[in-house]
């Protein structure tokens, strides 16, 4: 599941496209979306059908996000 369109880009290759480290087994949905006051929210959907949402920061992109252009994690930083 690729997402783009962040506040935050790669510190090694400046893409701002990333996929979520996330279990294998998982098999719910992932969406973001960037809101009109610049924070970039995310929607997690389980397979049992209830959701959560919350803003990205960028402690959960070093966390959680790696780049789908070079591969990296942790290499996040806010977009200039």
């Amino acid at each position: 599941m690729l997402l783009s369109q962040t506040v935050y880009a790669c510190k090694s290759c400046k893409s701002n496209a990333f996929m979520l480290a996330l279990q294998p087994d998982f098999k719910g949905e992932v969406t973001g979306k960037l809101t009109p006051n610049g924070d970039f929210v995310m929607r997690v959907t389980f397979k049992d059908g209830s959701e959560q949402s919350f803003i990205a920061d960028l402690l959960f992109m070093n966390q959680f996000a790696v780049c789908s252009h070079c591969n990296c994690l942790g290499q996040w930083q806010l977009a200039q």
